[in-house]
Parts: C-alpha cells; sequence; structure tokens
C-alpha cells in the first residue's frame, strides 16, 4: 500500500505478518527435527545429502557442523549393504515411494557397524509432480539386538517357558522401553506381530490407554518398589480395551538393563465383576420402586432373605418387622384365606407352582387382595437353594371386574324384565281398566266393592314390583331437572321422623356449596327412602344412628381411573351412613343383585337396593358402599354437578279432567285392549275409534286425516309399531297430537319419538287419572275453543 508522507514523498508498505508467521513455523519444526533422537536425512537423487540432524550426525561420527557437501549416504553404508541399497532400495522407493526394514550403517570414523531400523521415502514436487529428493528416518536398534542375541543365547528353557506361556510376556530395554521380544501369547491377544512392536515403543502404538498408569510404574521401579498386580487399561491393535494385572522385573541382557514384563489378562472377570455390580444396582432400583413386592426366602420360609419396600405400602408393616419376624407374613393373610395358601405353599416344592389371590389385614384393619406368584431358585447342581415371588394389589382390579360382573348382571336381567314388561303391562292395563270401569259403576255400598278395592291394591303391587325390575334394568327414560337435593333430603328426613322409633336417631348434614344436580326429584326420594329403611332394619329392634349428608366433592384423576362410573370433575356425594351390624365382604358383594336379601322371609323382596343401583346409575352416577361386621355401613352416591340454577317444580293436577267430545283414534294390538280403551275415553267424554292392527288404522286415518283430533298408539305391535304408524301419519298430517303408549319405554325409544314431533309418551298400565291428564294436556287449546256437543250423552257414573 502507498501513503504519503510529505509533498512529493511516498511510502510503500507490504503487510508480511503471514510470512513471518509461515518462518517462525518452520524455525520451531526445524528445531523439532533438529533435536530429535532418531536419525533424519534428506539426499537429491544422487545421493548427495542436503540436510541431516544432529542424531544422524552423531549415530555416524559426521561432525556437528562438518560440510554436508562432502557426504554422500553411500559413505556410511558397509560395502556389505552398499550393492543391496543401490539395487533393491532405490529402486523400490522409486516405484512405490517408501521402504522400510533393517540394516546396518557404518561409523565415518571407527568402521563400527550400527543395526538400524530405516525408513526411506520419496519426497516429489508438488507443482510438476516429479521425484525431488529422498528423506530417510533412522533408528539405532543396536541394544535391542544385542538383548535379542543374549535372549537367544540364554537358557533354552527361558526361551521355552518365554514364548509357551499363557501370560502376555514383554522385555523392552530400560529406560528407553523399547521392545526387544514379546511371546505367542502377547501377539495373539492384541493382534500386533512381532516385527511391528520389537524395536518400538509402547507409547508410538498407543498401548497404553491411560498412559499416566505406565509412568506411574516407571516411577516405582527408580524408586526401588517393586510391581506386581497393578490394574491397567491397555488398547489392541484394533483399538478395543484390555484390562491387565501388570507385573515388572528388572533383568539384564547381553550387558544392557532391561524390563519384564508379565501380564495377565483379567478382562473378562472385570466385565464380569461390573456386570454383576450393574446388574445388582439395576435389581436394587428395580425392586425399590416397582409397585409390587419382591420377595426371597429360604427353603423353609423360616427366614426373609430380601422384600422390597413395596411391601411397606400395600401390606402397611415395615420391611425391618419382615426381617424380624417372617411368620408375621402369615400372620397377615386373612384368617378365611390362611388355611388354603399354606396348603398351596406347601405344594411349592413338589409342583413348582404357587399362583393364588388372597385377603390380608393391614394394622389399620384395612383389607387389600394380593395376588401371590413363587417359584423355586435352583442352584447349579439342581437343587432347590431358596423361593422367590411377586406379590400386587389386585383390590382395584377385583372391584373393577365385580362392577363389571354386575353391570352385566344388570344388563342381563334388564333385557329379561324388559322382554315381559310389555306383555305384564297389558295384562295389568286390562286389570286396572275395568276395576275403574267397576267402581265408576258401583256404589260404595255394593257388595262387590270391597272386592274391588282389593283387586286394586293387589295390582298395585304388581305394578310397583314390575316397576322396580324395570327401574334397577335402566331402560325407563327420566323426568328430569336440575334441582337442589336439599329439599328432597328434608322431605325425606321429616317422613321418616314420624315413622322411625325413638332409639333411632336420624341426622341430616348438609354442607353450604353442595351443587344442584340433574335428577328426577321422585326417584331421589326413592332412593334415599329405601337407604334408609334398609339402614332402619340393620339396627334389627336396638338403638342406633342414620345421618344423611350432602357434599360436594372433587373427583381427581387417580379416583376416575380406579372406578369405570366415575370421571374427573365435581360431583354432587349423598350418603347415608348407620350404626347398624354391618355386613361381610361375601354380602357386600350381592346387595345390588336382584331379590338378594338377608331379610327373613315376607320382610322384603330384595330389590330396594337393586332400585337405588338403578336409578344412580340412570342419573350418570356411581355408587360405593363400605361396611364393617359390627361396625355399619355407609352408601356414598355421586350425581354429576351442575352449575344451573334450580329449576321450579311442575305444577300438580288435581282430579280427573275430562273432555268435550273430541274424537281420538285408539290402536293397540291387544283386542281386550282396545274395547277397554274405547270404553274408559268414551266415559272422559270424548269420541273413540279402537282398532287392533296398525296397518288398518293407517287405512282408517287416511281416508279421512281431519277426522280426529288426537291418535293414542301402543309402541310395541305386530308389522308396523307405534313409531312407524306415527310416522306415517304425522307425514300425512304433521302436528297432530299423538300420544305413545308403553310398559317398556328406553331412553332410545324417547329420543326416536321427540325426533318424529311425538309431544307425549304415557307408561302401562294406563290408570284413568294418567290417561285423562295425558289427552287434556295435548288437547287444552281445544277445550277451550270447541263448542260442547249437545248430541253427546252425560258421562256415566
Amino acid at each position: 500500500m502507498i501513503q504519503p508522507v510529505a509533498e512529493g514523498i511516498f511510502l510503500h508498505s507490504v503487510d508480511v505478518t503471514a510470512r513471518l508467521v509461515a518462518e517462525e513455523a518452520r524455525e520451531k519444526l526445524a528445531r523439532l527435527v533438529d533435536h530429535s533422537g532418531d536419525f533424519i536425512a534428506m539426499a537429491d537423487l544422487k545421493g548427495q545429502l542436503t540436510y541431516l540432524n544432529l542424531a544422524g550426525r552423531r549415530m555416524i561420527g559426521f561432525g556437528d557442523h562438518a560440510d554436508l557437501a562432502l557426504l554422500n549416504f553411500t559413505d556410511y553404508i558397509p560395502e556389505q549393504w552398499k550393492d543391496f541399497f543401490i539395487r533393491a532400495v532405490i529402486p523400490q522407493v522409486l516405484r512405490t515411494g517408501l521402504w522400510e526394514g533393517e540394516m546396518q550403517l557404518r561409523h565415518i570414523h571407527s568402521g563400527a557397524l550400527i543395526d538400524v531400523s530405516r525408513s526411506t521415502f520419496l519426497i516429489r514436487d508438488p507443482v510438476s509432480t516429479q521425484p525431488s529428493c529422498f528423506a530417510t528416518v533412522t533408528r539405532d536398534i543396536t541394544a535391542r539386538k544385542k538383548a535379542e542375541i543374549a535372549l537367544r543365547e540364554s537358557d533354552d528353557r527361558f526361551s521355552k517357558a518365554f514364548h509357551s506361556s499363557a501370560a502376555i510376556i514383554a522385555i523392552s530395554t530400560y529406560p528407553e522401553g523399547r521392545y526387544v521380544d514379546v511371546n505367542e501369547a502377547y501377539t495373539a491377544l492384541l493382534g500386533y506381530t512381532r516385527d511391528e512392536v520389537i524395536g518400538r515403543q509402547a507409547a508410538a502404538i498407543g498401548l497404553w490407554a491411560v498412559p499416566e498408569q505406565r509412568a506411574a510404574i516407571i516411577s516405582s521401579l527408580d524408586r526401588g518398589e517393586s510391581v506386581r498386580g497393578v490394574e491397567s487399561l491397555i488398547r489392541d491393535k484394533s483399538g478395543n480395551l484390555h484390562t491387565f494385572l501388570v507385573s515388572v522385573d528388572r533383568i539384564e541382557l547381553g550387558g544392557n538393563p532391561c524390563l519384564l514384563f508379565v501380564n495377565y489378562d483379567i478382562t473378562s472377570r472385570k466385565k464380569a465383576e461390573l456386570a454383576t455390580i450393574e446388574t445388582q444396582s439395576r435389581f436394587k432400583q428395580l425392586a425399590e420402586n416397582i409397585r409390587e413386592v419382591f420377595w426371597l426366602t429360604d427353603i423353609e420360609k423360616s427366614k426373609m432373605l430380601y422384600v422390597s419396600p413395596g411391601y411397606e405400602k400395600i401390606w402397611g408393616r415395615s420391611c425391618d418387622s419382615l426381617y424380624q419376624s417372617p411368620e408375621s407374613w402369615v400372620q397377615a393373610i386373612h384368617p378365611e384365606d390362611r388355611s388354603r395358601i399354606m396348603s398351596a405353599a406347601q405344594l411349592l416344592q413338589v409342583t413348582g407352582e404357587y399362583d393364588v389371590e388372597y385377603r390380608i389385614v393391614r394394622p389399620d384393619q384395612g383389607i387389600r387382595w394380593v395376588h401371590d406368584r413363587a417359584f423355586p431358585v435352583l442352584d447349579a447342581s439342581g437343587k432347590v437353594y431358596c423361593v422367590a415371588g411377586i406379590a400386587e394389589d389386585v383390590t382395584d382390579r377385583l372391584q373393577l371386574e365385580f362392577q363389571l360382573r354386575q353391570a352385566q348382571k344388570m344388563e342381563a336381567l334388564g333385557t329379561l324384565s324388559g322382554g315381559i314388561a310389555h306383555d305384564f303391562n297389558n295384562l295389568l292395563s286390562a286389570i286396572f281398566g275395568n276395576v275403574e270401569l267397576a267402581r265408576m259403576d258401583l256404589s260404595p255400598e255394593h257388595p262387590a266393592s270391597q272386592c274391588v278395592e282389593e283387586i286394586q291394591k293387589a295390582a298395585s303391587r304388581a305394578e310397583s314390583l314390575v316397576r322396580q325390575i324395570l327401574t334397577f334394568s335402566r331402560p325407563q327414560p327420566q323426568s328430569r331437572q336440575i334441582i337442589s337435593l336439599e329439599p328432597v333430603i328434608q322431605e325425606v328426613v321429616q317422613l321418616l321422623r314420624a315413622t322411625l322409633p325413638a332409639g333411632v336417631e336420624l341426622a341430616k348434614m348438609i354442607e353450604p356449596d353442595a351443587p344442584n344436580v340433574l335428577a328426577d326429584s321422585s326417584q331421589i326420594h326413592q332412593v334415599l327412602l329405601n337407604l334408609c329403611t334398609n339402614s332402619w332394619h340393620a339396627f334389627d329392634g336396638s338403638n342406633g344412628r342414620i345421618e344423611i349428608r350432602l357434599s360436594k366433592v372433587e373427583i381427581g384423576k387417580a379416583q376416575a381411573s380406579s372406578s369405570p362410573d366415575l370421571h374427573e370433575g365435581s360431583y354432587a356425594c349423598l350418603s347415608v351412613e348407620d350404626t347398624g351390624q354391618g355386613m361381610n365382604d361375601a354380602t357386600v358383594q350381592r346387595i345390588f343383585e336382584p331379590f338378594f336379601t338377608t331379610k327373613a322371609p315376607g320382610r322384603g323382596t330384595g330389590l330396594g337396593l337393586s332400585v337405588v343401583h338403578g336409578i344412580v346409575k340412570s342419573h350418570d352416577g356411581a355408587i360405593r358402599v363400605t361396611s364393617k361386621v359390627g361396625k355399619g355401613t355407609a352408601f356414598l352416591l355421586y350425581f354429576p354437578a351442575f352449575e344451573a340454577e334450580a329449576e321450579p317444580p311442575a305444577p300438580t293436577v288435581e282430579g280427573i279432567r275430562r273432555g268435550i267430545g273430541q274424537r281420538i283414534l285408539y290402536v293397540d294390538d291387544e283386542r281386550s285392549l282396545v274395547a277397554l280403551g274405547v270404553k274408559m275415553i268414551s266415559h272422559l267424554g270424548y269420541e273413540v275409534e279402537g282398532v287392533s292392527d296398525s296397518a288398518e288404522a293407517l287405512r282408517t286415518f287416511s281416508r279421512d286425516p281431519m277426522r280426529f283430533d288426537l291418535v293414542m298408539t301402543d309402541l310395541h305391535m305386530p308389522g308396523m309399531s307405534g313409531l312407524e304408524f306415527a310416522e306415517a301419519i304425522l307425514q300425512i298430517r304433521p302436528n297432530l297430537p299423538i300420544i305413545l303408549s308403553s310398559g317398556h319405554l328406553t331412553d332410545e325409544t324417547v329420543e326416536r319419538a321427540k325426533a318424529l314431533g311425538i309431544k307425549h309418551l304415557l307408561h302401562k298400565p294406563n290408570p284413568l287419572k294418567a290417561t285423562s291428564e295425558s289427552i287434556s294436556t295435548l288437547l287444552k287449546a281445544r277445550v277451550d275453543t270447541l263448542p260442547v256437543r249437545e248430541d253427546l250423552p252425560p258421562p256415566s257414573r
């Protein structure tokens, strides 16, 4: 760069940093090469030396400052080697670029022969790639050669022992550390040939994976200390690591000090030790972190060899207590299961099988179910020397299986009850209808009035029984709305206090934040009455306490995962707890089964708790029971919480409402019910036409669709069902009021009916009052607008 310095004067400057750095690097390299312990030389293609380092000058006796122009490489090659060097070495270097081997050089002044290991290679011009000069690296191996000769000339027994020994043996010069010889075990294990290592240092071939280990051995020898069995990491030719036990002795060969290395490969043993330690560590981590209990005992099971920490969580006892008293394992087994489990344990050594489930009693008297499996552990001779096992808590799984079986049982019974409900309710409809008609025609003083009253009572009991069966099977739609459970509880408490004996205390606890629920208040009323009555009977004539509690609970993920009926979220928990006789586990498992009862004959049907179960399920809720013999029972009912405000109760209708001559088409596949229905509805002031075939009813309607003000049809009919019939007539005359009647209305039926536009569903049997309310509700607008027909006769009385 040229810069003006003064007027008419310019200064030219050049950045020479890179050149100076390169020159400095070359100087450092030259110093390194010049002070190397090996003979390093360069010569032109005619053999004239152009460079020889200090080690090379001193090896052949050429002065440190003598002129290299006076030296050709043939000057220090003995006569016996010149022909070989000129005819074999030089042509190979020119042909392949490299020659390596052992030969001899001659001291220029004394003429002494020097054994050397030599590498000669060709250097090419970087531009033309033509050969430009020779380079040679030469190493003095005279001491090693003398040691080898001395070794060969030594006792033949040592030579045989050296080469045939299974130990890895090596001899090296001291202190240089150049290999003099190695045995067959060395070459076999480490993968090097003798030619690859002899004359070279262990550090040069990267033998010591941790060089500091060799340095520590040499230091110990320098201090006169013995070296025996020192663990060292050695790397073989392929790079694999071996663990050696190294022992070193000083020896003298041919008057030269050497070191004798005797090594034993303990790699396999170390791997086995490490594997054992790792296995033990993994086993410990596994055993201490699994929920199951892993255990080991002796053959007689009198001594606990090991038990994992899971024991403390499941059994509720410390591991130390089990080590001190192995018999406490047996003592914790439920008395009813103990003999069975002891028999299974005794058969373990005979059959080799032990796979059992049993109950344990925790110190807090809690009961847990355990699945326990074990097997005998054999030694190398096939003899059993201990027993290993694993036990897991399966209480939650068994509870879920029980709940599933209960659900399947309920579903099967529901299917059965639904199948018979239609026919049975048709019979009840005929009984109820004729009883009501008879009561309308008989005066209270008539001798048959009392008989008719008894018939109606029996029919009512039969109707209640059918409704209970259908309720626990969950096929019936609910008239649900958002309500507060507090008024229902208050009503039940008021009713029960007037009924329960003085010795039975009835208490209620309602938390202020208890949420509203979507429920049928009459069915919740029935649930509470059933549970409280059940608790009262549990006192068996003695005094006791019944407590009704309402609170808000939050169900978390863990609780939800343990029950198929619960989900994460807020619930209203309605509980009924008593201090009665309580139940054992076997009874608790069956209390929701229909017709199962522990009461004396004539004191119950066994449907009360089944109905409770069905109602709770139909409300998307869950029910849990805890009971202890002699301590009492608690029923906990969970209903999903709703944040909306409670809806006001629907107004009740008093008396029987009558019509003013509206025309009704009545359809049922039972001829007797058609005749009965026509007669009953006619008594209510309506004009009725009855048809016992749905296809015929459709033809009747199609001839004059405007003739009828309302259609009342049965659901289950052969050929065309009530829903299909209703769909057909609604296509002809949309918005026609239709009442669908059945003794077996499922949620699916209700949804289909609503989708078609059917506004009212009536449960069979159809009492006169319920029928009048249904008809008048749908025809209310017309009652106020239609004129009274003078040609109709007054209703019969």
